[in-house]
């Protein structure tokens, strides 16, 4: 079920793909990175103590999905860069990226969460990174859609 949240929360995703001419570059990068993301946390079991949706996915295997889903990411992040045109866009891009890092921070300080306990770390991952989730895809709403 945890992991059903974190990958469901991709879907704000199809916002950005629907409002994009069909096969853009816009809509084939963000629909990728959709993808490649609710992949990679449909396996995800290792880090942040989550569960798994999809079988029992090996660490080789989750670790390829991670290196899929960055790629992705990666190459969204890139065409944003191109066709951004206002600065404000950039002012956002900071705490979308603070999210990120928010979420991240049960598995880069995992002593500062052992107080906490796994259940709560592991909600606090989730939280961030569904917040992180939204904050990203929106702001590709808003520089795709910007005219």
């Amino acid at each position: 079920m945890e992991n059903a949240l974190v990958v469901a929360s991709n879907l704000y995703a199809l916002r950005t793909v629907n409002a994009l001419p069909l096969f853009s570059p816009g809509s084939v990068l963000t629909l990728l990175a959709m993808l490649a993301s609710m992949l990679y946390h449909g396996v995800e079991r290792h880090r942040h103590g989550m569960p798994g949706l999809f079988g029992s996915g090996t660490l080789r295997e989750q670790c390829l999905c991670i290196n899929i889903d960055r790629a992705c990411a990666a190459l969204l992040c890139a065409w944003l860069l191109i066709v951004a045109r206002e600065p404000a866009h950039f002012y956002l891009a900071a705490p979308a990226l603070m999210l990120l890092a928010l979420s991240e921070a049960p598995h880069f300080a995992p002593r500062a969460f052992a107080k906490f306990g796994k259940t709560r770390a592991r909600h606090f991952y989730m939280t961030f990174h569904i917040a992180w989730h939204l904050a990203a895809f929106h702001l590709t709403y808003l520089v795709a859609t910007h005219r």
